[in-house]
């Protein structure tokens, strides 16, 4: 009976404090006769009071171990996590620090519990034949804990980060709690869509914190944030993606909050995004059902005005998954269930939205010179664009790529594609690896993508050569296997279909550099590169007469629009020519060399292609 009155008198003492703090934070009108000074002085005198007792269940009630469900000490101590969100958030202005020290003092004692509440840690025991009715609301103590770790997150760094260094499975609760908020949060609580609004921001902001670099992180708070992360997933980097797909399934189930909007959308993807950015928890293959579940619920939201900002987090976080894989073939899905329309219909509906989904369209045109994503374009796109599509005016230097930057880099390779690729045109133009003719047309291709053969007879006799060069273990043009043979094929034909549009260009350039470089680097080998891993137009200050190397040390820069993709003619270190044959042709010999720097998923290279050309190819 004691016991009861005490928590009755705790429970009045808690109401009455969470009362004046809402008058301070203006959700309830001042008293006749306060104002927000004296309402500061009153509840900082209850917090001090000697014989105060709001908060003496939080701060002695728990003992180490497991405890025995008591639906009264555990309907004080969810009233205390309430009081305490309450006052913590109603204190946030500089004037009442004051109170904010106070609630600091107590977050020792809000993980302590938070830890006995927690749904995963089973540590609260229903009594043995307790009825259904009296069992704890696991929703219920999640909404607790999200609502009073989130606002110890977003406190001052200052003293939050000291605090984690110390109470550490704070980060491991809380990462917990959102991973796996569709098992421990009923889709029927009314509180559902507040509870992971309240455990994604939690999560957001630790990550700032401990991860982000702008904010500082040392090795030891970056460990403290991965290391959790690990025991959350099990050890297990696909764990990550596949909770992304049950998150975002869950959510679709929970009536709209009015209050939060597009909010608890934008968070979710917004923190999924920056997680799968991080190395550690990037995995060899993205699951296809995080894909597929992201953008049928992105195509959801286009239906309602006020849910179009969740549909471009939807895209952004497609876009930020398929930078994290390691080839291809998660952008190859997102086209497949419909990225590319849902891009289109964003980009008509607000300007704004294109800058925010610039970096994906950037990436879907740079993908386009793969065979394996044309082919997934032309699949979803058989016939060409109407014709209005097909005319991209000239996009002002400020703005950023559209949808219609899609659409006009695959009419720009369409005809590569079926002409020149599925034509099969290497075995026309390129050259047969092996020294002793006669050759006849080409017929065979290395798996390294590096050598060319008409026969297997010259395969065979050039492969005691060709060995000390081979890269065939780690896949056509050394990319880990991220690209086909067919990819590495597409993009030699691409490149030399640039090359034969830009020879007059490129010869000027070369001519320019090899007269103004001196004698003794007249043995150099000169090179073209392409940019291939953004090959969306942009208007870019360049050098007139080409650039990089020694190319542009005397060039005048001029504003121009830049074509796609970029290219760059200079003088490669270390690349040198037979002084003998410079001599005998002039400054007109001299093979130039051929380079890509290629992008597929999240990896950027630059690759040597399996052909030159003669510098007179360019200057006749």
């Amino acid at each position: 009976m004691q016991t009861v009155l005490l928590i009755e008198r705790e429970q009045n003492e808690l109401v009455t404090v969470r009362d004046l703090a809402r008058q301070l934070g203006n959700d309830l009108p001042l008293s006749p006769g306060n104002t927000h000074k004296s309402v500061v002085r009153e509840i900082i005198a209850l917090l001090d009071k000697p014989n105060r007792i709001a908060f003496s269940s939080l701060i002695n009630g728990a003992q180490p171990g497991k405890l025995l469900y008591d639906s009264n000490i555990l309907g004080v101590i969810l009233l205390s996590f309430s009081v305490f969100y309450i006052i913590s958030t109603a204190a946030e202005e500089p004037p009442n620090e004051a109170i904010l020290s106070r609630m600091r003092a107590l977050w020792p004692h809000v993980v302590k519990w938070g830890t006995i509440l927690h749904p995963a840690r089973t540590l609260l025991v229903n009594l043995p034949g307790q009825g259904a009715v009296d069992k704890h609301d696991t929703g219920r103590d999640v909404a607790a804990i999200t609502q009073a770790y989130s606002i110890i997150a977003e406190s001052d760094p200052v003293f939050v980060k000291p605090f984690i260094h110390t109470h550490p499975d704070l980060v491991g609760q809380a990462l917990e709690l959102w991973l796996h908020f569709p098992r421990y949060i009923p889709a029927s609580d009314p509180d559902a869509t507040a509870s992971v609004y309240g455990a994604t921001l939690t999560v957001t902001h630790l990550y700032k914190m401990l991860v982000h670099q702008n904010n500082k992180p040392t090795a030891v708070e970056r460990a403290l944030f991965i290391d959790e992360l690990w025991r959350a997933t099990k050890n297990r980097r696909r764990a990550l993606f596949r909770a992304a797909a049950s998150q975002t399934e869950f959510l679709l189930t929970l009536a709209p909050n009015p209050l939060l909007g597009s909010k608890v959308w934008t968070n979710h993807f917004g923190l999924l995004g920056l997680l799968v950015g991080i190395p550690d928890f990037q995995p060899s293959r993205i699951p296809q059902e995080a894909i597929a579940s992201t953008l049928n619920a992105a195509k959801r939201w286009m239906k309602r005005r006020e849910t179009y900002d969740a549909a471009v987090s939807a895209v952004k976080f497609v876009g930020a998954l398929c930078s994290a894989a390691r080839d291809n073939r998660a952008l190859v899905r997102a086209i497949d269930v419909g990225v590319l329309e849902l891009l289109h219909d964003l980009g008509r509906l607000e300007d704004a939205y294109d800058r925010d989904l610039q970096f994906f369209v950037r990436m879907l045109c740079a993908a386009e010179t793969q065979a394996r994503v044309m082919r997934a374009v032309l699949r979803r796109y058989p016939e060409r664009p109407p014709l209005e599509m097909r005319f991209q005016t000239q996009r002002p230097p400020s703005a950023p790529p559209t949808w219609k930057d899609i659409i006009w880099t695959q009419l720009t390779y369409r005809d590569v594609y079926f002409k020149n690729h599925k034509g099969r045109d290497w075995r026309r133009v390129m050259t047969c690896g092996g020294t002793q003719g006669p050759h006849d047309q080409l017929n065979r291709v290395c798996p390294c993508a590096g050598a060319f053969y008409c026969s297997g007879s010259c395969q065979r006799a050039h492969w005691r050569v060709h060995r000390l060069v081979c890269t065939a273990d780690t896949g056509p043009l050394g990319f880990e296997g991220a690209l086909s043979l067919s990819d590495a094929l597409f993009l030699c034909v691409i490149i030399r279909a640039h090359l034969n549009q830009r020879k007059a260009e490129i010869g000027m350039q070369l001519g320019h550099l090899l007269q103004r470089a001196p004698r003794q680097r007249n043995t150099r080998m000169s090179a073209v590169l392409f940019d291939l891993s953004d090959v969306v137009p942009s208007d870019v200050v360049v050098p007139s007469g080409g650039g990089g190397g020694g190319s542009s040390a005397n060039a005048n820069p001029t504003a121009q629009a830049t074509p796609h993709p970029r290219h760059e003619v200079y003088l490669p270190e270390g690349c040198r020519v037979d002084e003998n044959d410079v001599a005998r042709m002039g400054i007109r010999a001299g093979p130039v060399m051929i380079e890509a720097m290629v992008r597929v998923g999240g990896v950027k290279r630059k690759r040597v292609m399996p052909f030159s050309y003669d510098v007179a190819y360019f200057l006749s």
